[in-house]
């Protein structure tokens, strides 16, 4: 009996490379795929298309319709409505550059400061900002810290949009005096220029009062000229017992 080997078939094996450019590409996919998902759970949500019919939110619609699970389903509709007030995320996750997953962590404590024309109110999460930022009247020698109200650079009137590098705080007095009185305002190298009436500079002489922020304090020492980096602070002692006559000699 004639013996004949056997026939193995077997798939050609890809490389690594090939695998890795597919799974990364399909995933990217997914992500603008998913932006797409929930762009038309917020529309289905803003119509109420889930309503009349005894569910009680668009979350449990998405439960019984597409099967997603009632917590998950919450959280789509959530990061869908937080998105267009986020354009920057919105618009990674429409490329298909960031998970669905990252953006929504990003949603849970991200804040919009930048809602362009649509209202010239300031939103509570853009004043928070601006009170962190500035800690009062923005004035050169004003240190008054209330009753200070939120200021548009470039005018509503003008086209300026409310965003937190369009904005400003001053006090009602210097308020009054940049609308009414002639001063003039404009935003130089991220900082806050006065002119007189005159056309002149206000001279800015040194701010005194420390604004409580990690970025204030930052801005305050670069504009000194204050050279600070992560080994500013760090020692050359390497844990030895300290030598008493060295220390004393080295303030010599």
């Amino acid at each position: 009996m004639n013996q004949y080997p056997a026939t193995i078939t077997t798939t050609p094996i890809r490389e690594l490379s090939t695998l890795e450019d597919e799974i990364t590409e399909l995933a990217a996919h997914i992500n603008a795929a998913t932006y797409r998902l929930l762009t038309l759970i917020r529309e289905y949500d803003e119509r109420q298309g889930w309503g009349g019919g005894g569910l009680k939110s668009c979350a449990h619609w998405l439960n019984w319709k597409c099967g997603i699970n009632l917590g998950a389903a919450r959280e789509k509709v959530r990061v869908a409505h937080a998105l267009q007030h986020l354009p920057h995320i919105s618009a990674a996750l429409r490329n298909g550059r960031i998970s669905f997953s990252k953006v929504r962590a990003i949603t849970r404590v991200a804040t919009a400061l930048d809602i362009g024309r649509r209202t010239r109110s300031i939103p509570p999460a853009i004043r928070r900002a601006l009170d962190r930022r500035d800690g009062g009247c923005r004035f050169p020698g004003c240190t008054t810290r209330h009753s200070v109200d939120a200021h548009h650079v470039q005018h509503w009137a003008d086209g300026g949009e409310t965003r937190l590098d369009n904005l400003l705080l001053l006090c009602r007095h210097h308020h009054r005096l940049v609308h009414e009185g002639g001063y003039g305002l404009t935003i130089e190298s991220n900082e806050p220029v006065f002119t007189a009436p005159n056309g002149k500079p206000v001279p800015q002489g040194p701010d005194m009062r420390f604004r409580g922020n990690v970025f204030a304090l930052t801005t305050a020492n670069q504009r000194e000229k204050i050279d600070i980096d992560a080994a500013t602070l760090v020692p050359l002692w390497h844990g030895d017992k300290m030598d008493d006559g060295m220390a004393v000699d080295g303030f010599r």
